[in-house]
């Protein structure tokens, strides 16, 4: 089980996709999950961190990328964080369009632990 659980609510009023908790505080060798809210709109997750030096998946491309999809299993923290980082979250359909997205800015913040 992950250490940290964030879930993604799709408002299809605005198309935005909120993540809750908004902050987490993570630790080297802690584990993040994303699952969507129950409820929400059927698709899959992509979750993109701009800072990915301190993340890893099970894709292997995602050194390369940043980027996080629906059944990459969890997202590992590697290194510690020497300041705030954040995440940019969409909710792709079935052909892989983006139906949804979190406000410019993250999707979430993450901190490192004191």
């Amino acid at each position: 089980m992950a250490d940290h659980n964030v879930t993604l609510t799709y408002t299809q009023d605005g198309g935005a996709v909120i993540a809750d908790p908004f902050t987490i505080t993570v630790s080297p060798g802690q584990t993040v999950a994303f699952h969507l809210a129950a409820g929400t709109a059927a698709g899959k997750i992509r979750i993109t961190f701009p800072d990915r030096k301190y993340f890893a998946t099970n894709d292997p491309y995602f050194q390369e990328t940043g980027v996080f999809h629906d059944g990459d299993g969890e997202v590992r923290v590697v290194s510690a964080l020497h300041d705030r980082t954040t995440y940019h979250c969409e909710l792709l359909n079935e052909a892989g369009s983006v139906i949804g997205r979190s406000h410019e800015g993250g999707g979430g913040d993450v901190l490192p632990a004191s």
